[in-house]
């Protein structure tokens, strides 16, 4: 049997389920897990900076986290669809594509030619890392986001913070403060959630 914390800043919820499945498949199927996955998220093991996006993949079987906690890791729900830039282009077709490189004076092309799609396409990403003032362009930025957040949130939980990580039956959901929802907000609008 594992325990398993559970938090989702955006419907301020936290709390912790008991359970002996063995996937992320298994898990997203029990009731109190989908309480917390409301909207487009993704859940993320806290302490291994895990991504759990496939049903088969295989829950944490030992404790991960620190030894005095009273669950054996963190399951964080954080917006999906927080990647800046890349995936907007798939969808433009060469016109639109043409018209965007044409806009944009760090793409040079030769009288308006500017390439393939595909071609075009690399050069309008290579432009957004070059002028992207935000460093959340990259599957390890938006990592390394998405952990300083969850840290920061673990340790107002288990700290000094007033909100309960678990609760009882009768009891209304305990949840981020306020503080903690605002730089949950904070950082999810930097990685364009």
């Amino acid at each position: 049997m594992k325990t398993i914390r559970l938090v989702n800043a955006n419907l301020g919820k936290a709390g912790t389920v008991e359970t002996d499945v063995e996937t992320w498949g298994e898990l997203q199927t029990l009731e109190d897990v989908k309480d917390y996955m409301s909207g487009d998220v993704q859940a993320v093991v806290r302490e291994s900076q895990n991504i759990l996006d496939l049903d088969q993949a295989e829950l944490p079987t030992e404790k991960l986290a620190d030894d005095e906690k009273n669950y054996d890791f963190s399951l964080f729900f954080v917006t999906k669809d927080s990647k800046a830039g890349a995936d907007k282009y798939d969808d433009m077709g060469f016109n639109e594509l043409r018209s965007e490189c044409s806009k944009r004076d760090s793409i040079e092309g030769d009288r308006g030619n500017y390439g393939s799609s595909t071609d075009m396409r690399e050069k309008l990403r290579e432009d957004d890392t070059q002028n992207q003032s935000s460093p959340c362009n990259v599957d390890d930025d938006f990592k390394s986001q998405v952990v300083s957040l969850l840290s920061s949130i673990d340790q107002k939980l288990s700290g000094n913070s007033p909100t309960q990580v678990t609760q009882d039956e009768d009891q209304e959901p305990a949840g981020p403060t306020e503080d903690e929802k605002k730089e949950f907000d904070s950082i999810s609008s930097q990685l364009g959630g």
